[in-house]
């Protein structure tokens, strides 16, 4: 069975409980399948991305799976009972909600980065894709869905996609990946320029890019190390 949110956000947890970890949100008007049912639990796929996990049934959910144009900035929703939903970008809204849309100027590649700027001191949350809290990968997934490029959810699985490009050749709109020792890759952000990266840590900041990594701009300390740099076009 498909279902829609109908809530700004809800949290996608690991195991049917509350205080199990959120691995990621539904935002408003995303679709997901339910796959079982255990108590007041719901097991789902979300249809975006493919990711898994549980959603708690007191949620408001429908099962009108009708057309959505997908919202890339912040705004408001009015209900039918005059009630007003606060939606993040990423959020969608079918035509039977809103009747017009206008239409964008042609998008470049640099169209992310003006989402992402959207979100600057938003707090990180892990798990988190709205503007109340975001996780690195969720910046990167939410702002490039927002221009057509749907991506995985997680910053190992989004390294996978795109063309790989050389540092020194980046530009403005690029993905940059960075590992732990070992190699593996564990967060992700924008290229801004030649020289700052846009990514969630702590809060969605703004820092110095370096063939070493992320450099701080608060203290100048390396705080994560470069893996590669990914092109997916919007």
């Amino acid at each position: 069975m498909r279902l829609r949110t109908q809530l700004a956000s809800i949290p996608l947890r690991n195991k049917d409980t509350d205080r199990s970890e959120m691995v990621s949100q539904l935002l408003y008007g995303e679709e997901f399948t339910v796959l079982e049912q255990k108590g007041t639990w719901i097991r789902v796929r979300c249809s975006h991305d493919g990711y898994e996990g549980w959603l708690a049934k007191e949620h408001e959910y429908t099962s009108d799976v009708l057309d959505t144009k997908l919202i890339r900035s912040p705004g408001f929703l009015t209900l039918s009972d005059d009630s007003i939903i606060r939606i993040s970008p990423g959020s969608r809204l079918t035509t039977q909600e809103i009747q017009d849309f206008t239409a964008l100027t042609e998008i470049g590649p640099d169209s992310p980065i003006a989402t992402a700027h959207l979100f600057l001191n938003t707090p990180y949350l892990w798990g988190g894709r709205s503007i109340w809290g975001i996780d690195c990968s969720g910046l990167v997934q939410v702002c490039m869905a927002c221009h057509g490029a749907d991506l995985p959810r997680d910053a190992y699985q989004q390294a996978e996609q795109g063309e790989s490009i050389e540092f020194g050749k980046h530009l403005s709109g690029d993905i940059v990946f960075f590992q732990k020792e070992e190699g593996r890759i564990h967060h992700v952000g924008f290229c801004l320029d030649e020289q700052r990266i846009i990514h969630a840590s702590g809060r969605v900041r703004i820092d110095r890019l370096s063939p070493e990594g992320i450099v701080r701009l608060s203290d100048e300390q390396l705080s994560h190390r470069f893996h590669s740099i990914k092109r997916i076009s919007t």
